[in-house]
């Protein structure tokens, strides 16, 4: 199945540098299969290779999320930062030298006991620390029961309650720097890499592969666009999973300390909804995918408003997620509004207002696409904003598809005076999800009758 994780045999060549112990099979996420060739196609952190002899994992390894994000290139730009698109059988990186990361300053110590201290309070029994203070030996750590009751007594006391609160501020002030440096640090990165990518992005010209039927697409292949900095640098540097867990723990551990001092991170979402109530994040939830906002009339969210468009950007720019679902309002744009007689100035301010939230969500679009990211926008297949100079302009950045199904063969249903049936319901779907449009290109096959 598609983003199936599998074990694959890397064919061979003449310039492998593999010798004969060392293992011919490897881990990926299966993309499907070439047509020429019928070679399986496999995603991997470092491009897409082609492989001909794949094994599938134990059911309970076949999927990660992780690893289906970490997927760099496409099958028509296998390798990222390069213009060759033949699928390779492997993809050589050249090997860099390892740095290693300074190690991180130490955190400033907490409340500072002395002897007087304990002989004011008195003595821990049991602690080792204690045991060694009252016989004059070598200092050693006092136990964490022995410094909880220590803190409790202190802060009992007036005097000893304004030290505690100032090691408590010093430490947490520590923190609150460090984060900011880290946050600093990104936003620098980021900024960085969109610079680079205005002066170095050009577009590429080439060819599909497996176009499905009544496919409307740009001049060039689709391809998933250029990568945020933060997921590329990862992945370039070769991050393990122990490494990222690693670093998901250690964040953990200071989110309350975090919380303390007003800094919040904000998570990524693998999907959200916008002009529409809650019903593709539904289905993603009980697919185990992480979900964002559903912004609609019904859910509070105003885009006639300038302040809701604004907080929708910011949504977008801090949740960064993957694929973004748009159903704009279709009623200005269907084919009875051809046979409106009466469209004076009320009308118009209608039509004005539906084109606006047109440009609106098409500015969202293309926010997707220049980050790699993903949208999938459906309206009416005879709905007239297909022609709005807007939705043309994004129909031609690279990698942006449309195709049209019939919604009848993915099980809508309404009901007429004879009673419920299957519902026609041409729609057309725009996206820039090459396996998204494979799968909503379904037309009918007949057989059964259609409820209007």
């Amino acid at each position: 199945k598609f983003g199936e994780r599998v074990l694959y045999k890397e064919l061979s060549d003449r310039k492998s540098e593999r010798t004969k112990i060392d293992s011919d099979w490897f881990s990926g996420i299966w993309l499907g299969t070439q047509g020429r060739t019928g070679a399986n196609i496999i995603g991997k952190a470092d491009g897409v290779v082609r492989a001909f002899t794949v094994r599938r994992r134990p059911p309970g390894e076949q999927w990660s999320i992780e690893e289906l994000h970490a997927i760099r290139g496409t099958p028509g730009h296998p390798k990222p930062g390069r213009e060759d698109r033949r699928i390779p059988v492997r993809i050589r990186t050249p090997t860099r030298p390892v740095e290693q990361e300074p190690p991180p300053a130490p955190m400033p110590r907490g409340i500072m006991t002395t002897k007087g201290d304990f002989e004011k309070y008195g003595y821990t029994g049991g602690c080792i620390g204690c045991v060694h203070m009252q016989e004059g030996r070598e200092r050693r750590p006092h136990t964490k029961k022995c410094r909880e009751r220590m803190l409790a007594e202190m802060n009992k006391n007036e005097k000893d309650r304004g030290r505690v609160a100032e090691a408590t501020q010093r430490v947490d002030e520590e923190i609150a720097r460090r984060i900011q440096a880290e946050v600093e640090a990104k936003e620098k990165e980021e900024r960085h890499a969109k610079s680079q990518q205005e002066t170095e992005e050009a577009p590429r010209n080439g060819a599909g592969e497996n176009v499905p039927e009544e496919v409307e697409m740009s001049d060039a292949a689709p391809e998933e666009g250029t990568e945020p900095q933060e997921r590329k640098e990862k992945r370039e540097g070769g991050e393990s999973t122990e490494g990222r867990e690693d670093k998901k723990r250690r964040i953990s551990g200071l989110k309350e300390s975090l919380r303390r001092v007003g800094v919040n991170f904000v998570e990524k979402v693998d999907v959200m909804e916008m002009y529409s109530p809650e019903r593709v994040c539904e289905v993603a939830k009980e697919k185990g995918m992480k979900t964002g906002a559903s912004m609609d009339l019904l859910t509070g969210w105003d885009f006639s408003k300038k302040e809701d468009r604004n907080a929708a950007i910011r949504y977008v720019e801090e949740h960064k997620p993957m694929f973004i679902v748009g159903s704009p309002m279709c009623t200005m744009f269907s084919q009875l509004q051809t046979f409106t007689k009466d469209k004076g100035e009320q009308w118009q301010d209608r039509m004005r207002a539906a084109e606006e939230h047109m440009s609106f969500i098409t500015k969202i679009y293309g926010m997707q696409v220049a980050a790699g990211r993903y949208f999938i926008h459906e309206h009416p297949a005879t709905a007239t904003s297909w022609k709005l100079p807007v939705i043309r302009k994004l129909m031609k950045k690279q990698g942006v598809m449309s195709a049209v199904a019939h919604q009848c063969e993915y099980g809508l249903r309404s009901r007429d005076c004879w009673g419920e049936g299957p519902a026609k319901k041409p729609t057309r779907f725009m996206t820039n999800a090459w396996h998204v449009i494979q799968e909503l290109n379904t037309k009918c096959k007949g057989g059964h009758r259609h409820v209007p």
